[in-house]
């Protein structure tokens, strides 16, 4: 892959991603080290919706990858 194609990872802050875009939530989720019960960062809880999304853009994305020589495929991935 392109280092243009690559972004960095914030892991000060997260969102969930749906068909390429970031979608913040009002809802959150505080991560916790299970070893040590440290609060780590807040994870967005998506919404119905966002799952809804995600999917549609699952199915749609599966229509040409499904199309895709596997040398083609293997390109992408690394």
């Amino acid at each position: 892959m392109s280092p243009s194609k690559v972004s960095s990872i914030s892991w000060d802050s997260f969102h969930n991603t749906v068909d390429g875009q970031p979608r913040n939530s009002k809802s959150k989720h505080r991560g916790v080290n299970p070893a040590t019960g440290e609060e780590l960062w807040e994870v967005p809880i998506g919404t119905q919706q966002d799952i809804d999304d995600a999917v549609k853009a699952a199915q749609k994305a599966f229509e040409t990858w499904s199309e895709t020589p596997l040398e083609k495929r293997k390109e992408t991935l690394t």
